[in-house]
């Protein structure tokens, strides 16, 4: 976009003063840091680490009646005294040329990959899918991802920080 000229009326000193106009360029610096903070945003909240695992046990891989699946934990309710077992969609996991892919979407992982497991890591404690998937070539490899984003609320239940289709319908195999 180019620049405007404005001319001004002349001054004492009989030349005249021409000035640009930054209106648009601020306007297109605002507009896109506006989006980079957003897209910043996004990507904070999608990237927090789980922590249900802190306070949940018997944690393992399941599938709910619909087919969709998901990670099952028996989690304490806000009384400590109580506990509920609790499951929320592994959504948006795709096998990408045999390596977990997270995504957006419902998850397909499930559909090509075998011995599906929901664990936790020693070494830093992640939330960790992993299962055995096919390259394009048929090949079988060991695979795994991260679980970000998921957490126990007071009444004992998972759910994503992400809001989304955390449908489950029970009952979970």
């Amino acid at each position: 976009m180019g620049a405007r000229r404005t001319a001004f009326p002349r001054n004492t000193s009989g030349t005249n003063q021409t000035t640009m106009s930054v209106k648009p360029a601020l306007s297109s610096i605002k507009r896109a840091t506006a989006v980079a903070a957003a897209i910043a945003a996004a990507t904070a909240i999608a990237q927090e680490p789980s922590t249900f695992q802190k306070t949940c046990n018997h944690l393992r891989y399941g599938v709910d009646s619909a087919g969709t699946p998901v990670a099952v934990a028996s989690c304490p309710k806000s009384d400590n005294k109580t506990r509920v077992e609790s499951y929320v969609a592994l959504r948006g996991f795709h096998n990408k040329n045999g390596r977990l892919s997270a995504g957006a979407g419902p998850a397909t992982f499930h559909k090509t990959c075998t011995d599906i497991k929901v664990g936790v890591r020693k070494d830093d404690g992640a939330v960790v899918i992993s299962a055995m998937c096919p390259k394009s070539s048929g090949e079988r490899v060991e695979t795994s991802s991260i679980l970000w984003d998921v957490h126990v609320d007071s009444t004992g239940q998972l759910h994503h920080l992400v809001p989304g289709t955390d449908k489950v319908v029970p009952p979970v195999k």
